[in-house]
């Protein structure tokens, strides 16, 4: 009789041995590991008909490049748990990585206004000013982490994901910058 664990159990035996073929399972639960194993005796414990002894399940583990003895747990997990810890890990992946991003704008601004304030003899140009006067403004880190908290709650939307950037749009925003900004 199929029990919804051994199901569950040969679900993720099946998705664990990812491209090895159920012969190459058997073959090396044979010679490496001492079970008398056969291709269908991988087959019957996918298909939820054959129990894994704990040992086997050990050795299994290990032969997928698993610590036998303490990731017990994949051989247990829904696919809708997969799935939520997949997207759980994809989210912090992404904050760390805008975390990481605020941290070099801030760098990076430090260095543009050290570079402003020390303003060679010859003068920039009002075309380079422009330049860093926005990017000071598109790099204000309280302003992206604003942003991303507003994103996050589900308040706002980041503009690029809602309309294309046009050049006008560039324009325009270079001159919001100047006029709020103005030396």
């Amino acid at each position: 009789m199929i029990t919804e664990v051994d199901a569950l159990v040969g679900e993720n035996v099946r998705r664990l041995r990812g491209n090895m073929s159920q012969e190459d399972v058997a073959s090396k639960m044979r010679t490496s590991y001492g079970h008398a194993w056969k291709k269908q005796t991988v087959y019957n414990i996918e298909a939820g008909q054959r129990q894994l002894k704990l040992s086997e399940a050990r050795d299994l583990l290990n032969l997928f490049g698993y610590d036998g003895d303490t990731d017990f747990s994949l051989l247990f997990r829904s696919s809708g748990d997969m799935k939520l810890e997949a997207e759980a890990k994809y989210v912090m992946e992404q904050a760390c990585n805008a975390e990481v991003a605020c941290f070099n704008t801030r760098q990076a601004m430090e260095q543009l206004r050290s570079s402003m304030e020390a303003e060679p003899a010859h003068g920039y140009g009002e075309a380079a000013k422009r330049m860093a006067r926005m990017a000071l403004q598109y790099g204000d880190t309280e302003k992206l982490e604003s942003i991303l908290a507003d994103i996050l709650n589900g308040k706002a939307m980041p503009r690029y994901y809602t309309e294309e950037k046009t050049q006008h749009d560039i324009l325009r925003d270079a001159a919001d910058v100047d006029s709020h900004m103005a030396p």
